[in-house]
């Protein structure tokens, strides 16, 4: 599947810790990307630095030919929860609904559902099936500190809310077998400084 992440660029919205609302789903999305990529989807991160527009990123995301497109964005104005907003005829989308059911668990707060919405350009203009979700409010002062101490997690949602774990193949792969365990334990970190996952499993 083609995903394109697009993470609000909304640099002006500062949280209530002083952090801002494009920083922190800049970190959603590329956390986000690494999962969906692992799982056999192709994606693509929009750039929201201060230079580029949302609308800049739907024509991306057209051109790239995404089945989904995903808004990441944190909400404000008082409240607390998940809400993620589609178009009247995404609704019943499949995605729509496993996406915000997943970050809806995961969230602490009570949730506020799935909203249409025809005002709003991203969720018109792009051809892909768009999945706008403001994770929680990043004006609350618990959310906030939430949404800053599960960057990763609200990535691993996201992403189970796509591609559910239990359906996606994987091959493992045994890099050696140690009498020393001080010889796997170098092992393991220096496959962890290059990006894989490593675990030790002892055998007798």
């Amino acid at each position: 599947m083609k995903i394109y992440i697009s993470p609000s660029d909304q640099w002006s919205n500062k949280t209530v810790t002083g952090n801002t609302e494009a920083n922190q789903c800049g970190k959603i999305a590329r956390a986000l990307s690494t999962i969906l990529n692992r799982r056999g989807n192709i994606t693509l991160v929009g750039d929201n630095s201060k230079e580029k527009t949302y609308r800049q990123r739907v024509v991306e995301s057209n051109k790239f030919g995404s089945d989904l497109h995903i808004c990441i964005h944190t909400n404000a104005g008082g409240g607390q929860g998940t809400l993620v907003l589609c178009s009247d005829k995404s609704k019943d989308n499949q995605y729509v609904k496993s996406v915000y059911e997943s970050v809806a668990k995961l969230t602490p707060s009570k949730d506020k559902g799935i909203q249409t919405r025809s005002d709003l350009y991203e969720i018109n203009a792009t051809k892909a099936v768009c999945i706008y979700i403001e994770v929680d409010f990043h004006d609350n002062m618990e959310s906030e500190k939430w949404i800053e101490a599960n960057i990763d997690n609200i990535a691993l949602a996201i992403a189970d809310g796509i591609t559910p774990p239990e359906t996606v193949v994987t091959y493992k792969v045994q890099v050696g077998a140690f009498k020393d365990k001080e010889n796997a334990l170098k092992m393991q970190a220096k496959l962890k400084e290059l990006g894989y996952e490593a675990i030790i499993k002892e055998e007798r």
